[in-house]
């Protein structure tokens, strides 16, 4: 049984044919048969049900992928680790939009310090996306909003940023004070279905039976501000990416009485996965750095240490 037979096996999974897997891996498909029957002629067992045309695994290949998993995922941090041990290490980091935009570009140059110099293969995305890409082994670390439930993904708390529902000048609500109801009808620009922001003030809405029209639906925080920044409506965003145009008064944070609005962000890896000292100053850099941020901006009340 070798390295080889576990990555075909994994593919096989993640792509559900043979015939996909023999070209994502570049293998001829009967090569990918043929390793299949021989971890299954090793194991006396059956990995997968072939009904149809259509593999399904079993209840054994279940048992087994995860295990795959793990010895493909540490080999490769094995080998990379040691191709790399006379240049740079790489660290696989996910994050998701407002954590990349206002803490990784210093995160990642004090990453690069001796004397254990790191160079990060950074991807933006959701949090759904970043918690897939954990448990196929495609990322080391990630840090991601709201709450990861997956058993195999350990979370650590990072920080609580405080959230605002804000307006610009032009806005009826620009110095006022609202309750949730006030909010019955009104317009708010929202970000993609997926989005935590968009569903943690749908949740809200929905808590306090107030109905708003979702007139503009963004993907970028630049439109949402630019809509916000012409008074098309309000929206709910971090605190840490309108820090400045709030003390300048071009966006204004809406009192909503009763209501107090914050979400978590959390460093996250699967639980499997070995922490080599490249990771572990990873994690390190992140931790001190947010800190540092937190400490300089206690007076703006803008975010809480873990």
């Amino acid at each position: 049984m070798t390295i080889r037979h576990l990555r075909i096996f994994i593919a096989v999974v993640d792509h559900q044919t043979m015939n996909a897997a023999s070209r994502a891996l570049h293998i001829a498909q009967p090569s990918i048969s043929q390793a299949i029957a021989e971890m299954e002629r090793y194991y006396g067992i059956r990995l997968f049900d072939r009904l149809s045309r259509r593999l399904y695994l079993t209840d054994t290949g279940q048992r087994l992928l995860p295990y795959a998993r793990y010895i493909v995922s540490t080999y490769d941090t094995m080998d990379l680790e040691l191709k790399n041990a006379a240049a740079n290490s790489t660290v696989r980091l996910g994050s998701t939009i407002v954590f990349a935009t206002c803490f990784l570009p210093e995160i990642a140059w004090r990453l690069q310090a001796p004397p254990l110099p790191i160079q990060t293969n950074i991807t933006i995305t959701n949090t759904k996306t970043v918690e897939s890409l954990l448990l196929n082994s495609e990322l080391d670390l990630g840090v991601v909003e709201g709450v990861i439930s997956h058993p195999d993904i350990i979370s650590t708390h990072l920080l609580t940023d405080r959230l605002y529902l804000i307006c610009g000048q032009r806005h009826k609500f620009y110095g006022k004070s609202i309750t949730m109801e006030d909010l019955q009808g009104e317009t708010v620009i929202s970000r993609e279905s997926y989005s935590f922001l968009r569903n943690y003030f749908d949740q809200l809405a929905r808590e306090h039976n107030v109905a708003y029209q979702e007139s503009w639906r963004c993907s970028g925080n630049e439109a949402i501000l630019s809509a916000v920044r012409s008074g098309h409506g309000v929206t709910l965003v971090s605190s840490i990416l309108v820090a400045n145009e709030l003390k300048s008064g071009e966006f204004y944070a809406i009192p909503i009485k009763d209501v107090s609005l914050s979400r978590k962000f959390s460093l996250v890896y699967h639980k499997n996965k070995f922490l080599y000292p490249a990771l572990q100053k990873t994690i390190r850099v992140c931790t001190e750095h947010v800190q540092e941020i937190i400490r300089q901006e206690m007076d703006t009340t803008q975010f809480v240490l873990p």
